[in-house]
């Protein structure tokens, strides 16, 4: 046995488990995206490499962990190999970690994967760390990332960051108005075809039959292209020769027209008589990383960061990045119109966002579309259409599955796939539209370098594109996807039975497009269509004149609807990236959308991605620049108009937890994914619109608590009731509207965001209006001019908005939308009989204009202010708010009315008392030791009040479960706990036997599953009790049926290591364990008499509300395998 493979022993590394051989590449190549399996077995050519637990199993019933990070490991490579290594793995940028057994009597070296040892060396940083830390254990539990990421990786950019940053900053230097104020289509497509060139040449092709580009070898050649950039002239020869040698679409240097009239040919473009020696200067320092891109200084006051061009390989990086940087510019204003260099910070461009679709996201939405329907074809075809096509990923991705298929065949039967297949299997497969003419550009680039990976240089040499613009892929205003007299719409009405509709259409309001027209003439057409039809035999299933809307004008929701319309094969099936909000937006418009949705379409799966893309908290997100939370949703046409009725909707939420935290690796936990009747969503259908949140962070227990909560009056309806009514405060600036504030000038402000002066039960305002305004006013002056701020006040003190000043004098209850963030989400109410002024991100609930206050009205919006600040009230907005716990922590004044409320004397003394604690403690230093005293006095008083709600509202103790988890796990979890340090506690805080408070934490879970089976086993032979294993990494349960035990005790705690829990439980092989507890997060199963749970030893796995959910699972499972015995016992 070699080093190497002793090494893969100690490690606990097998083939089962994720261990990949170079020579056993025929067995995993298909395993793997062609753009990872494609480099690491052709051109990085490891001796193995390590991903962990990847079967690539696209029928697992549960999904396997996304953005695996891959360890590559190398034994004994040659010097030039040696060389090689860190620019590969730098462009290859999927593999963090490198492991290099340089000799049998060295140490081991562990690099980092994508990070060089300095500025001015290109050999990769050494990473000081034993073997050990990548074992298979570490791995599973996230350990190995967690101890190696803040002092390797945190704030590490990969290639990705590194070319995206480099071309933006070139190609803002080129168009800049105080630069080379070129066009931005002549600095895509320039930049495009120089891109193109440099592909070519690290593909090893040798233009044989031109004397441009010379050299013996890649790198001669590479530099050969530097200076042939400097050389104009020269320059545009070549890129002549180019467009004549390979024909096609690629990036044309001139466009012309004809005059219909005349019938004159009228130039429209020439690049080469635009681009300018400056232009072609900028370009050469960035390819050859020469001057200012040398240095990473600046150019004309903008910064750059130093170009890695002469490191870059694009034989390793993929075209899908190459294309997806383009998106970073298509259709983006900011980058398009009025650049201007001077108005970028004087730093490095590292906050250069990127904003595209991430590949490994297009793997997942292949792997439940494409991928398994190729695998059961008989032959390579699968016809898709990317609607807003942007770069082409979903259409490149595609098409090297499709040509995989295709060599897969031809292998069998000893045959090559010739260039006329290649371009038979584009044509007939792959479509693609977009609004923006530049997209399809960039799209024909990437499938062109997609056919070309499947060719050798050689043939290469004589290969010829074929033109797809208007054929296959139709880009430009004429070809808005919501124009239905453009071309396409024929070919996939009429010519194209597409089976897959994919993409991630725009979101937001895009006025460039006519998507509001062609939803009012769907709506004409439909409406035409059920008057003319009775009822039963009505096209909505919910509803016969069901009227489709779009939620605050949504583009992506229109999208969604419209690919109905090319759905001449019934087996039509759509995955669609869209703005997750969509789902949760209370607006009536968006509840009118889901409605329709549901009632027209099977929705298969959702993948919710709003808890790792969200506003909340910063780190890793999936789409760095999403300005809303994304899902993805699969679905298509029903077959029958009672499918909808009997159809199970998958729902999938993807939490932040330490693989994701660190690398970016989505594992989506057991209890994330729920199985749900389509017509529970459904109102129409007695279904609940609301449940879509729910169902975001909770589950079925969550769902009737929910219910529950809703039978009870909320607070809307007690002002209804009460002859209150509600209004937000004054608007510093509301559009061109100026309102005198002379008669509110002598009240309190309250300075909500400024000096946090407005807190649960506690207002502390310090100044009047009149005193605030004076000192917005210095500000406003002491500004720079031109600057902009939010708080800007003309010179008379006058505000945008002001409501009427009923809602700032005398009783009143204020509630805040903002939650406190640091405070598990809390809601912010107060009740106040003062006069005191506010702004619009504060409410006032009091009585209606005329009406005098009562004891009774005083006992309610007290009350009410007890529930609000509630922990109870969290739990109910935290599962209900379209933004609390999406994409930011704020809550809409409408959704605090439709909390549960009750009026209750008891609350409102509690409030009275608490009230005037704080305004004693606001009299007194913080080192004061009654401001201690007091502060103690308040925290009993709201815990005693907390505790009457729960009386009040009949709280079980399951209930009163789901809403300690909320605050104590969930939305740590959200706020992604371990990185920040939020609140204070560590949900991944492992426990241990040697501490009371641990062992009572797991006693709690134990005893929910003891109380309920004690009924059904307990008998004067018998006892139902639990052994808790407690070890280092795992913590098993192990429940028994057996003789009672002789101290009557029914939980006990065992300490041991892991691989002897393993053995004590169920003699189960830690490949087994670590399988399971890395892909679901847990291991159960059953032994005679016996049944277990193993998972990760973190306290947010034990908590007791999970302990309710595990415990119904496995009621479930006895159910099943007691009605199987009971059926073969009667066979």
């Amino acid at each position: 046995m070699t080093r190497i493979e002793q090494l893969f022993n100690q490690l606990g590394y097998t083939r089962e488990n994720g261990l990949f051989y170079l020579t056993e590449s025929e067995d995993w190549v298909h395993k793997f995206p062609y753009r990872i399996s494609k480099v690491l077995r052709d051109i990085i050519k490891p001796f193995a490499f390590y991903s962990l637990h990847h079967h690539g199993d696209i029928n697992s019933e549960h999904p396997e962990p996304i953005n695996n990070p891959i360890i590559l490991f190398f034994d004994k490579p040659d010097e030039e190999k040696r060389k090689d290594i860190p620019k590969w793995s730098f462009c290859f940028g999927q593999a963090p970690i490198v492991i290099i057994n340089t000799s049998d009597d060295q140490p081991l070296d562990i690099f980092h994967g994508y990070s060089f040892a300095s500025e001015n060396s290109y050999l990769l940083k050494k990473i000081e760390s034993e073997p050990s830390e990548f074992s298979l254990v570490n791995l599973t539990l996230g350990k190995t990332w967690k101890n190696l990421y803040h002092k390797y990786f945190k704030d590490v950019p990969k290639v990705d960051k590194y070319l995206l940053n480099n071309i933006i900053d070139a190609r803002r230097i080129l168009i800049a108005s105080d630069g080379g104020d070129l066009l931005p289509k002549i600095a895509n497509r320039l930049i495009g075809r120089l891109l193109f060139i440099r592909y070519l040449i690290d593909r090893r092709v040798e233009f044989k039959d031109q004397t441009y580009i010379l050299g013996e070898d890649k790198l001669s050649r590479q530099i050969s292209l530097n200076e042939l950039i400097k050389d104009k002239i020269t320059l545009y020869k070549f890129f002549h020769y180019l467009t004549a040698k390979y024909q096609g679409d690629l990036f044309p240097l001139y466009e012309e027209s004809i005059d219909v009239d005349t019938g004159e040919i009228l130039s429209l473009y020439d690049e080469e008589s635009d681009v300018n020696t400056e232009h072609l200067e900028i370009l050469y320092h960035l390819f050859s990383g020469s001057s200012f891109f040398k240095s990473g200084s600046s150019h004309k006051g903008y910064s750059v960061q130093p170009s890695l061009f002469m490191v870059y390989d694009f034989e390793v990086i993929p075209v899908e990045l190459i294309s997806n940087i383009y998106e970073n510019f298509i259709g983006k204003k900011a980058e398009n119109f009025d650049v201007v260099l001077t108005n970028y910070k004087n730093t490095k461009q590292f906050e250069i966002k990127a904003y595209y679709t991430p590949p490994f996201i297009v793997d997942y939405v292949l792997s439940q579309t494409v991928t398994p329907f190729i695998e059961n074809q008989t032959v390579a075809s699968c016809k898709i259409l990317d609607p807003a096509c942007g770069s082409g990923i979903f259409l490149v991705e595609t098409l090297r599955k499709i040509i995989e298929k295709e060599i897969l065949i031809l292998d069998a039967k000893n045959e090559k796939i010739s260039n006329q297949r290649l371009w038979e299997l584009l044509r007939e497969n792959i479509f693609g539209i977009d609004i923006d003419e530049d997209a399809i550009e960039i799209t024909i680039f990437s499938l062109y370098i997609t056919l070309l990976d499947y060719k050798t240089p050689i043939e290469i040499e004589d290969f010829r594109f074929e033109r797809l613009r208007d054929q296959n892929l139709f880009g430009g205003a004429s070809f808005d996807f919501f124009n239905e007299t453009a071309s396409f719409n024929e070919i996939f009405t009429q010519n194209v039975a597409l089976d897959f509709i994919l993409g991630n259409p725009p979101w937001g309001i895009v006025a460039a497009s006519n998507y509001e027209k062609y939803i009012k003439e769907r709506n004409l057409r439909e409406a035409a269509i059920n008057s003319e039809l009775m009822d039963s035999t009505a096209k909505n299933i919910s509803k016969p004149y069901l009227t489709l809307e779009l939620g605050n004008r949504e583009i992506s929701q229109a999208f969604l609807v419209r690919v109905s319309d090319f759905a001449i094969n019934p087996n039509l099936k759509i995955a669609m990236i869209v703005t997750g909000k969509s789902l949760y937006n209370s607006d009536s418009t968006c509840k009118n959308w889901r409605e329709y949705f549901l009632s027209n379409f099977i929705l298969n799966q959702v993948l919710e991605l709003s808890c790792v893309n969200n506003k909340i908290v910063a780190g890793n997100q999936i789409f760095e620049e999403a300005k809303q939370a994304p899902a993805i949703l699969f679905y298509q046409m029903p077959k029958a108009k009672d499918e909808i009725l009997k159809h199970v909707v998958t729902h999938i939420t993807v939490k932040p937890n330490r693989f994701f935290n660190y690398f970016r690796t989505i594992v989506i936990e057991k209890h994330d994914i729920k199985k749900i009747l389509q017509r529970n969503f459904i109102r129409n259908l007695n279904g609940f619109d609301w449940l879509w949140k729910v169902m975001l962070h909770g589950n079925l227990l969550d769902f009737y608590f929910m219910k529950r909560l809703k039978s009870y009056d909320n607070i809307g309806d007690y002002m209804h009731n009460n002859d209150l009514t509600s209004k937000g405060g004054l608007k510093v600036t509301d559009g061109n509207n100026k309102k005198n504030t002379d008669q509110i000038k002598n009240y309190k402000f309250l300075d909500v965001e400024g000096k946090k002066e407005f807190k649960p039960f506690n207002l502390l305002p310090t100044l009047t209006w009149e005193q605030t305004i004076d000192i917005m006013r210095q500000k406003f002056t002491s500004r720079k001019p031109g600057a902009q701020g939010r708080n800007n006040i003309d010179s008379e003190g006058n505000v945008g908005y002001l409501p009427d000043i009923h809602f700032f004098r005398g009783e009143k209850l204020l509630v805040k939308k903002g939650l406190q963030a640091k405070e598990d989400f809390k809601a912010v109410a107060a009740y106040t009989n003062e006069d005191v002024i506010f702004t619009a991100t504060v409410c006032a609930i009091k009585p209606i204009a005329g009406n005098i206050s009562s004891v009774e009205i005083s006992t309610l919006l007290k009350s009410l202010a007890a529930i609000i600040n509630s922990r109870f009230f969290t739990y109910y907005v935290f599962n209900t708010s379209s933004s609390a716990g999406v994409d930011r922590t704020r809550i809409d004044f409408e959704e605090i009315f439709s909390a549960p409320a009750l009026c209750h004397p008891d609350l409102a003394s509690m409030v009275d008392q608490i009230q005037g604690l704080y305004k004693r403690i606001n009299t007194l230093d913080f080192n004061d030791y009654n401001y201690l005293e007091l502060a103690d006095e308040v925290n009993k008083l709201e815990e005693k009040c907390q505790e009457k709600i729960t009386d009040l509202f009949e709280v079980s103790t399951i209930e009163q479960s789901l809403i300690d988890y909320s605050t104590e796990i969930a939305i740590p979890i959200l706020k992604r706990a371990e990185e920040t340090g939020y609140g204070g506690r560590n949900i991944f805080k492992m426990l241990s036997i040697s501490n009371d408070t641990d062992k009572l934490y797991l006693k709690d879970y134990a005893i929910i599953f003891v109380e309920h089976f004690k009924h059904r086993f307990n008998s004067p032979e018998q006892s139902f009790f639990v052994n808790i294993h407690i070890a280092e990494d795992f913590i098993g349960f192990h429940f028994i049926v057996s003789k009672r035990p002789d101290n009557g005790e029914t939980v006990f705690y065992k300490g041991m290591e892991d691989s002897e829990l393993l053995n004590e439980i169920g003699f189960l092989g830690i490949h087994s364990v670590t399988r399971d507890l890395y892909i679901q997060q847990d291991v159960r199963g059953f032994n005679k008499n016996t049944f277990y749970i193993i998972k990760p030893n973190e306290k947010k796995c034990w908590h007791k509300a999970i302990a309710h959910h595990d415990l119904l699972e496995f009621i479930d499972a006895l159910a099943r395998a007691e009605t199987s015995n009971h059926k073969r016992a009667q066979v």
